[in-house]
């Protein structure tokens, strides 16, 4: 396996971040799922697409890989885009264990008593709210949130992966 192989899925992924961050900072997509996809899997396929049709015409230099290695770079550039595509949410999410360490990081430790000042509705269940109605999952009328067939079927499907797993219902 030659070093092009791991290289330039490594060099695309991080084109692809940099994309990314450029998009995320002109302007926050509604659909963050569906531009993560965009980016990191169709775009690398598109390009990569391209880099061929224009290296057969003798216009691109193209390297000379077996298709073993060619399938190789595409499998390794899709664990990359898989593993952060389902990694972002965690980046994006307010986790209080992780505010918590931030907290504690940052002023060399915080007080037990002080924690409820930086958890409250707002910061916790608003932006996860937000979310749902964003990416269709839910929808709200007259105050009453509700799922829908998209948000049933992740459900149904995170309740059988917890089941599988014997976890319950609500726990962790």
């Amino acid at each position: 396996m030659s070093l092009f192989t791991i290289a330039f899925p490594a060099l695309t992924f991080i084109l692809c971040l940099f994309i990314h961050a450029a998009l995320w900072r002109l302007r926050f997509p509604p659909n963050r799922a569906v531009c993560l996809l965009a980016i990191f899997v169709l775009f690398p396929a598109a390009a990569a697409g391209a880099w061929a049709l224009l290296a057969s015409k003798g216009l691109l230099w193209l390297p000379s890989l077996d298709k073993g290695e060619w399938l190789s770079a595409a499998l390794l550039q899709l664990a990359f885009a898989s593993a952060y595509i389902l990694s972002y949410p965690a980046f994006e999410a307010l986790s209080p264990s992780l505010v918590i360490v931030l907290l504690a990081g940052d002023s060399g430790g915080v007080a037990m008593k002080d924690l409820p000042l930086f958890f409250n509705d707002e910061t916790l269940i608003g932006p996860r709210v937000k979310d749902l109605l964003a990416s269709r999952l839910a929808f709200e009328r007259d105050g009453v949130l509700s799922i829908t067939p998209k948000g049933r079927l992740m459900a149904c499907s995170f309740a059988l992966m917890r089941s599988f797993l014997g976890l319950t219902k609500g726990g962790g």
